[in-house]
């Protein structure tokens, strides 16, 4: 007897199940059985939306795409061997672009389910079809903001902004991916994302009808979320409300003033990111409490 015969897993499939439960974003697994989906991971449901136990393919993607998923799926179960294949699609409006391997899952020399393996590569694809200097510093970007602050819970903040690095990554997105050099009102902006309700707890001190750039805005948007996830409080009392001042010079000004105890910090990449969007970078700090940030577009 070998020792593979004689060494046998002591879990079970529920106990194999609960820890793809522990899968963070971007990667999910289902299982299918007869065409039918019998178990998706988390991250799986956040991005359909809805409850995918019990139903196949054909319940809710377009003819084009079931199809390809059918062939696949016959493949794996005729042949017994894996298939990995990309796929775009379209899920509640987003479209994802999905990287799946499909392993058969064998009882008695037949194939009585297929396991599917896959990851959001959504943001390398959008990397990739828009290849500049400035895509490879926002990977950097993200992989080290996702590192830092995964799991982090910021004390004394609303769920929204604990989980501010998420945010960060949709507007530092916005930033590099959007059309950075359309110009709105602060006003049009504010209540386009809906950032009254996003910070509840900062009282944005503005002139809403002053014209910015977008990608001016979202920088700065992202520059604050990079100070909440390092815990920098933005008020001189933490049992005041947090004050910040959005001040805009012309469209291709803004400047954030503030008040906080702690010294600001940016990593090298984010002055380098925003030299590459065209973009400079302003710290200002007087010894005290009073603090200034301002974006200028070259």
């Amino acid at each position: 007897m070998t020792i593979k015969e004689k060494v046998k897993p002591s879990y079970n499939l529920q106990k194999l199940l609960s820890a793809f439960e522990h899968l963070e974003y971007p990667n999910f697994v289902w299982i299918k059985e007869k065409g039918i989906y019998t178990y998706i991971s988390q991250y799986g449901y956040d991005i359909t939306k809805m409850d995918l136990i019990g139903l196949s393919d054909r319940d809710f993607l377009p003819k084009q795409l079931y199809e390809q998923f059918l062939y696949e799926d016959n493949y794996v179960i005729f042949s017994q061997k894996p298939y990995i294949s990309t796929s775009k699609v379209n899920l509640n409006n987003c479209i994802y672009h999905l990287k799946t391997q499909k392993l058969p899952i064998i009882e008695n020399n037949i194939v009585t389910g297929i396991l599917g393996i896959v990851q959001d590569i959504s943001l390398e694809t959008k990397v990739l079809e828009n290849i500049n200097d400035a895509n490879f510093i926002y990977l950097d970007i993200i992989k080290e903001i996702t590192l830092n602050n995964s799991g982090r819970k910021l004390s004394g903040y609303s769920d929204m902004q604990k989980n501010a690095f998420i945010l960060f990554e949709s507007f530092l997105s916005r930033s590099v991916f959007g059309n950075g050099n359309e110009v709105k009102t602060l006003k049009h902006l504010f209540y386009t994302e809906k950032l009254p309700e996003l910070f509840n707890n900062i009282d944005f001190d503005i002139t809403f009808e002053h014209e910015i750039l977008n990608k001016i805005f979202y920088f700065a948007l992202m520059l604050i979320l990079s100070l909440l996830t390092q815990e920098v409080r933005l008020s001189k009392y933490y049992n005041l409300p947090q004050k910040l001042s959005f001040v805009s010079e012309n469209s291709k000004e803004l400047t954030l003033r503030f008040l906080s105890t702690k010294n600001m910090s940016f990593p090298t990449n984010y002055f380098t990111l925003a030299k590459c969007l065209g973009m400079e970078i302003t710290i200002f700090e007087d010894g005290t409490t009073n603090k200034a940030i301002q974006l200028n577009s070259r």
